[in-house]
């Protein structure tokens, strides 16, 4: 459809505001596995970082500042702890808050979820690689450290259970 202005990322990650093509960040919370598949423009919001992004020209700048306001704002970080909570469930983990402690651990889906993530795509890696290093990164940048180390145990531990060394490789666990 026709590209509305460039995205007010605080105000959208508040939920106030929509993204570049209408959506609200509540609207990906609602969406399904399939379209968390298949659809490849969401992310770069869902998950912002400072790196531009290959796929998605209308991704939003997440400048130094906008970084400072998301680690201090309240409704922020919860709304990114609600997204990472959405994306853990794509993965099939489920994720678990006591206090400041964050484990993230396989859930009752991961069996059926995780060969659609973890499986290398005709030998060079799943499209899905490119998202954990992305969520990885936003997770650090965003000041949520508790939760990005979860992630990254228990990515690491389904690659190394796969015997895939590499997965998704020094690009992505570099975070």
């Amino acid at each position: 459809g026709p590209r509305g202005p460039p995205t007010d990322l605080i105000k959208f990650y508040r939920g106030e505001a929509p993204d570049s093509c209408g959506r609200m960040l509540q609207d990906f919370w609602e969406f399904g596995l399939d379209q968390m598949e298949m659809q490849h423009d969401y992310i770069q919001f869902m998950f912002p970082t400072d790196q531009p992004s290959r796929f998605n020209m209308d991704a939003p700048d997440f400048p130094p500042e906008t970084q400072e306001n998301f680690r201090k704002d309240e409704v922020i970080i919860a709304n990114l702890q609600k997204s990472l909570t959405h994306f853990c469930d794509f993965l099939g983990y489920e994720i678990e808050r006591e206090g400041s402690t964050v484990r993230i651990s396989r859930g009752p889906q991961y069996a059926a979820r995780s060969p659609n993530w973890l499986e290398p795509m005709f030998g060079m890696g799943n499209h899905n690689w490119l998202r954990l290093s992305r969520v990885l990164h936003c997770l650090k940048i965003a000041g949520l450290e508790a939760e990005k180390m979860a992630l990254y145990d228990a990515l690491e531990a389904s690659f190394q259970e796969k015997g895939l060394d590499r997965g998704p490789g020094a690009e992505t666990m570099r975070y």
